[in-house]
């Protein structure tokens, strides 16, 4: 039997070396930076879908209209950010005002456009967010259990920002 030369057991060693190290930033990663969780529901429609898979950034900080993955009371939840700490925001005649501003919400714009002359997409309504917490909501509004069910999302619920779809494969996008 022939022997391996002793650059052929550096080369094997120098791989494994390499290839242990490349798990260790893998397995890092997946677990203190970036998640997965599959979509179960359809309050985010049509932004995502049941059965989708978006990675999580786990470091990334919640900016307003961002997709947040967060826990409350042992269920998991995919919403849109809508209001920040210390917002007011007053929901009047189907149109959003964010502290005095009116803001647009192009990702509702397929719903808006099957509603009747007369139907109004979400109630009113009139709030101020309370430091510490965030206002969300799921832009299927028909069909989500989001902050006008359950109050506001406190900081140290959030898990993290939802950035990518990534399966299945042919969905494979940016969330916006």
């Amino acid at each position: 039997m022939k022997r391996l030369s002793r650059d052929s057991k550096y080369s094997i060693v120098r791989w494994l070396r390499l290839s242990l190290i490349a798990l260790l930033i893998c397995l890092i990663l997946r677990f203190f930076m970036f998640i997965p969780v599959t979509i179960d529901g359809y309050s985010m429609m049509p932004t995502l879908k049941m059965g989708e898979v978006v990675l999580v950034n786990r470091l990334s900080d919640v900016k307003r209209f961002d997709t947040i993955v967060f826990n409350i009371e042992k269920q998991q939840y995919v919403k849109r950010v809508i209001g920040m700490p210390g917002d007011h925001l007053v929901y009047k005649n189907d149109q959003l005002y964010i502290n005095g501003k009116l803001k647009a919400e192009p990702y509702l714009q397929q719903y808006r456009e099957k509603l009747n002359e007369n139907d109004t997409f979400m109630s009113d309504y009139d709030i101020v967010v309370d430091d510490n917490t965030y206002y969300v909501l799921g832009d299927n509004r028909d069909n989500s259990n989001d902050s006008r069910y359950f109050g506001t999302v406190t900081s140290d619920h959030i898990i993290g920002v939802a950035k990518y779809v990534y399966l299945p494969i042919n969905h494979m996008r940016t969330i916006k």
